[in-house]
């Protein structure tokens, strides 16, 4: 029985590890076309097709070289993923088709194996070029339904790569169609299914997606979409990296994909473009910024992403969303951190965090309450025990009204001036987004501009290093144009990345396995930044004297 669930596991882990169809566009390759000529004149023998007409030869090539583009960019970011495509009839017709109007693909040349189908995924199953997975439908419980999939195999990464020489970098994500503001409408109410485990009839709660929209034409929406895709030319041009080895690369894979969050991923580093969610079908609900994968992996390695091989330095607006409420209610803020509360750990100031998150996104305390609780543990997917996800402070003991209540009655009495925006409205959360969305706009085009690249995380920035000290002026500008006082802006990864580089640049000087004129370079540019013209100085010194041994 347990290795009949372990397989059951191993499959759905196997199918999650999956991505939908994209479109690529090949930059001018002789080594694609000759591929795609290959697999049409071998389809033309299996299939014995006899086209005559131009527009049906350009067709079928044209669906060969798109299924062929996306399962080698797959294969190439990691050979276990699969993709997932439709063999509903229906998804490859009407108004709404993706497939048909994004995609151009028809249902005849891609899976129809009815009489007069030229289908191209039966056709490269057939002759072993790839492996396919099933859809798998549950009534009960949609989240464990999947789509069909498929994925490349060896034969066919030897015909790409062996036969023909083609490589990752001829091929690159074609985003002109890509709809960069995104409207989603109203949260739905959840669902709820019976489901038997263990002999028993249980009732279980499902979670419902929000459906996405058409977005409205608007002036609004089309400067947002035009600014957006000034930033994204920049990010299209940066190359943004993980320092860690590939074993640790590996580690960190195997653990987005045991996640029980299904936005945590197997980490595509092409994946680099941004697109905005609003929220409730309104466009001042929402408007974040998401797509890039460096959003969601743990929080601890993000001081390990490098822009064009350079370290990077996250800022954020401590406290923002409580400074915003302050600003609405007229009233300054008390001095200090916003989430400490005197005479409580480290641990109380990061679980007050997230509850203040609950608080002003829930109309009662009971709701804001169970709302923690909820976020404090998961149900491993594999074990199926419960694990902590959120650190609870040693004072707090457990989450329990009579330890919550005294914790929240003593923040309550801290920011008591918000007592209006606090348990009242449960959209607030994505107002404040709305608001927040708007400054990470502006702070991200005016250095798109400039030609450089910085990283949104929400409602923080990763930036080169070395140009640090002007994020942090521009993050300031920002703030005191759009609300006419400053908030405190925090960094926690300085001393680590200091240490990093430091000890890097140390250990090649001692060893004599340095380039002079790079590493004067890197100490020049290090001594004319205001954070780290220390360091600069330390390792000139270093240099020196190791120059004069």
């Amino acid at each position: 029985m347990d290795l009949d669930k372990d397989r059951r596991y191993n499959k759905a882990r196997e199918l999650r590890n999956s991505t939908p169809l994209r479109k690529y566009k090949c930059l001018i390759s002789p080594e694609v076309t000759s591929v795609v000529d290959h697999l049409y004149e071998e389809m033309v023998g299996v299939y014995g097709l006899n086209l005559i007409r131009k527009s049906s030869i350009d067709n079928l090539k044209y669906h060969i070289e798109f299924f062929i583009l996306n399962l080698y960019k797959v294969y190439c970011n990691d050979p276990t993923k699969i993709i997932a495509y439709s063999r509903d009839r229906n998804a490859y017709s009407g108004k709404k088709s993706k497939y048909k109007h994004k995609f151009g693909l028809s249902f005849r040349y891609s899976v129809d194996e009815g009489k007069g189908g030229k289908p191209v995924i039966s056709f490269l199953e057939k002759r072993g070029y790839i492996e396919t997975f099933g859809f798998q439908h549950d009534k009960r419980n949609p989240n464990n339904s999947y789509q069909s999939r498929m994925r490349a195999t060896p034969k066919l990464i030897n015909l790409i790569v062996d036969q023909y020489e083609v490589s990752e970098d001829m091929i690159e994500h074609d985003a002109s169609d890509d709809e960069t503001i995104v409207v989603k409408g109203v949260k739905p109410k959840p669902k709820y299914v019976y489901v038997i485990e263990n002999g028993k009839k249980k009732r279980k709660k499902l979670k419902r997606k929000r459906r996405v929209c058409k977005t409205p034409d608007k002036s609004l929406v089309r400067e947002m979409r035009k600014n957006l895709e000034i930033i994204n030319e920049v990010m299209d041009r940066a190359e943004i990296t993980l320092d860690i080895s590939d074993d640790e690369l590996k580690k960190l894979n195997a653990r987005m994909l045991n996640d029980p969050d299904p936005n945590k991923q197997v980490i595509d580093f092409s994946r680099k473009r941004l697109y905005r969610v609003f929220l409730d079908r309104r466009l001042d609900r929402g408007g974040r910024f998401y797509g890039p994968w460096y959003q969601n992996i743990p929080k601890e390695y993000r001081q390990h992403i490098m822009i064009d091989g350079a370290p990077t330095l996250e800022l954020d607006y401590s406290a923002l969303h409580p400074n915003l409420l302050y600003y609405y209610a007229g009233v300054d803020p008390p001095e200090g951190d916003l989430y400490e509360l005197e005479g409580y750990s480290e641990d109380t100031r990061n679980f007050m965090k997230a509850m203040f998150l609950r608080m002003i996104n829930s109309p009662s305390p009971y709701e804001a309450k169970g709302s923690i609780r909820k976020a404090a543990f998961y149900v491993s997917k594999k074990t199926k025990k419960r694990k902590k996800r959120l650190k609870i402070p040693a004072e707090l003991g457990k989450l329990e009204d009579k330890y919550l209540d005294p914790l929240l009655d003593k923040f309550l009495e801290k920011h008591h001036p918000l007592k209006d925006y606090i348990f009242k409205a449960k959209d607030l959360g994505n107002i404040l987004q709305n608001v927040d969305s708007q400054i990470v706009e502006k702070v991200l085009l005016y250095f798109a501009l400039e030609g450089i690249t910085v990283l949104p995380l929400h409602d923080s920035f990763r930036i080169d290093a070395r140009v640090y000290d002007k994020l942090e002026e521009i993050m300031h500008r920002v703030i005191i144009e759009s609300f006419g006082a400053p908030i405190r802006i925090s960094n926690d990864d300085y001393v680590p990345l200091v240490n990093k580089m430091f000890g890097m640049v140390e250990e090649q000087i001692k060893g004599g396995d340095f380039d002079e004129g790079r590493l004067d370079s890197l100490i020049n540019d290090l001594e004319d930044s205001i954070l780290f013209s220390k360091v600069g100085e330390k390792l000139r010194k270093l240099k020196n004297k190791s120059m004069a041994n």
